[in-house]
């Protein structure tokens, strides 16, 4: 699920940036972006990423959710015990 969460995220940045028509930046694959430009495409591209970030939790939390639920309960079974 979280590889899923992380191509989701990369696949809407390299689309938004497409549609934009922002250049590459010429990092690395995996290297840490530079947000230091001040360009009003790349603050559009931050906003909706928010949004597209924002609507990925919902299907996210819902699938780890019996995880976390479960490991509590057991943890509480166990020191009750």
């Amino acid at each position: 699920m979280l590889a899923w969460v992380h191509q989701s995220i990369a696949a809407e940045r390299e689309f938004l940036e497409s549609l934009f028509g922002l250049k590459s930046d010429g990092r690395m694959v995996g290297s840490v972006r530079n947000f230091d430009s001040k360009d009003e495409e790349e603050d559009w591209i931050r906003e909706l990423m928010d949004l597209a970030v924002g609507k990925l939790c919902l299907p996210l939390k819902v699938c780890l959710a019996p995880f976390f639920f479960s490991g509590i309960l057991d943890l509480l079974i166990h020191c009750i015990r």
